[in-house]
């Protein structure tokens, strides 16, 4: 064999090498009976998705939990015996925008072998003791507003594709030799799209003018016990303002969140929440009222008249309210007395009587 055989053969064994792993880099080696699963956030701006962005992360990590029903209606299809039922999965980093999810050790979830298909929902925060608990029926959550707002979780659902579709999926049924789905399988992977449906509010309190001497001595934001707990049915329409809602009964008490040491009444404002919006049920404007002390240096605080979140109007005369996924800010505006109406006169001289000096 000539040298310039020996060439092109190297070459060509070259081409084919480079070939084969290039194949193999675009080879789904996944557990074709695993279900996979990503997501995306609303409102979530990330270039590539890492789990301390996804909302509720704390110390590095994150999780959802996932309910999952069969769709066939010969099989079981109400939520109160789902296939899944309230397992968590483990956020991980994704690519892109999306997130990706791993179910914790020992609770890895697996497509039916019968190929029939499956509806999904999934939620965060996974059920804890204090905000966020499962309800006796699948798709629904109970939820209670924290007794501190700074504790009070970003509660997402994912109940839709992007595309607006229901999350559904099922192993490929190619009809394999040993039966239905045990041919060659593809990995699935299922698209949630979380939604925020829980409403935002931020209250500022601002003086009208400027004085150095007016302080915001306290401020209250004031839940009335009937809007503190809620049950939420996570197949309603989360496009939709306030739906999916119904009561869970009256806490023992109204919800009282305490703000202090705010600083002086600026013409600026100050946002008494700070950097954390105040989590509330949406379309319980009626029931949520602020009230505002303030004070001047050492004087006793005075209460300012209560003002309810649905009467607060807009430069458009619009009242406000509270919108799932959205945020509402509450402005106070301290007009104070002015003083004015001075009116004064100038005493005359009078005379401090008359002195007389002799000299020489």
């Amino acid at each position: 064999m000539t040298m310039k055989k020996i060439m092109i053969l190297a070459t060509v064994a070259a081409a084919l090498a480079a070939c084969n792993n290039e194949e193999d880099a675009f080879v789904d080696n996944r557990d074709p009976n695993v279900i996979y699963m990503t997501a995306g956030v609303d409102a979530v701006a990330v270039t590539r998705a890492e789990v301390a962005t996804f909302p509720n992360a704390s110390g590095g990590s994150a999780k959802i939990a996932v309910v999952a029903r069969y769709t066939n209606t010969d099989l079981a299809t109400d939520w109160s015996s789902p296939y899944i039922n309230h397992v968590s999965a483990n956020v991980a980093n994704g690519s892109d925008n999306n997130f990706a999810f791993n179910w914790e050790t020992g609770g890895t979830q697996y497509w039916p072998v019968s190929g029939e298909e499956l509806q999904f929902l999934a939620y965060s925060p996974i059920d804890n003791s204090s905000t966020v608990t499962k309800n006796a029926t699948a798709n629904k959550i109970n939820i209670s507003l924290a007794a501190t707002h700074t504790d009070m979780p970003d509660v997402i659902v994912a109940n839709r594709t992007s595309e607006g579709n229901d999350i559904t999926g099922k192993k490929e049924n190619t009809g394999g030799p040993n039966g239905p789905g045990t041919g060659a399988q593809t990995p699935v992977t299922v698209d949630f799209q979380f939604k925020h449906i829980l409403s935002q509010l931020d209250v500022m309190v601002k003086g009208k003018n400027s004085n150095n001497k007016a302080v915001i001595d306290r401020v209250e934001v004031i839940v009335d016990k009937a809007q503190v707990k809620k049950i939420f049915d996570m197949t309603a329409d989360l496009t939709a303002n306030a739906a999916g809602w119904d009561t869970n009964g009256d806490a023992t008490d109204n919800l009282t969140y305490t703000y202090t040491s705010l600083g002086n009444l600026s013409t600026g404002g100050t946002t008494i929440n700070g950097d954390t919006p105040i989590l509330l049920f949406p379309d319980t404007q009626n029931n949520i009222k602020v009230k505002v002390w303030v004070k001047d240096d050492n004087s006793s605080a005075v209460e300012l008249p209560t003002v309810t979140l649905s009467d607060a109007t807009t430069g458009g005369g619009g009242n406000a309210t509270l919108q799932t996924g959205k945020k509402t800010t509450l402005t106070i505006t301290v007009n104070g007395v002015e003083i004015s109406g001075m009116q004064g006169g100038v005493t005359d001289w009078t005379s401090n009587g008359e002195f007389n000096a002799d000299i020489q």
